[in-house]
């Protein structure tokens, strides 16, 4: 029996509005900010975004969610949801 791995594949960019996971455990008060704060990772709404800075997604807790999310994140922390 063979099993085959699905590589990864480029999704839809991310936009104002979208849903995500976030998998990070820090948020950032400003996009440029330099010193981290905690953050519970999960389901997020992406509310803002700054392409050029260092943490370029604001994200706010999906309500009724178990994240705890509400600031500027690293991008490589951010996935979207399909569907």
């Amino acid at each position: 029996m063979s099993t085959s791995k699905k590589k990864p594949t480029a999704s839809a960019p991310i936009e104002i509005g979208d849903e995500v996971v976030y998998t990070g455990e820090v948020r950032y008060r400003t996009p440029d900010a330099a010193e981290p704060y905690a953050a519970l990772g999960g389901s997020a709404i992406v509310k803002d975004i700054s392409e050029k800075s260092a943490h370029p997604f604001y994200l706010e807790s999906v309500k009724g969610s178990d994240s705890a999310i509400f600031g500027w994140v690293d991008s490589k922390y951010v996935i979207k949801k399909e569907g």
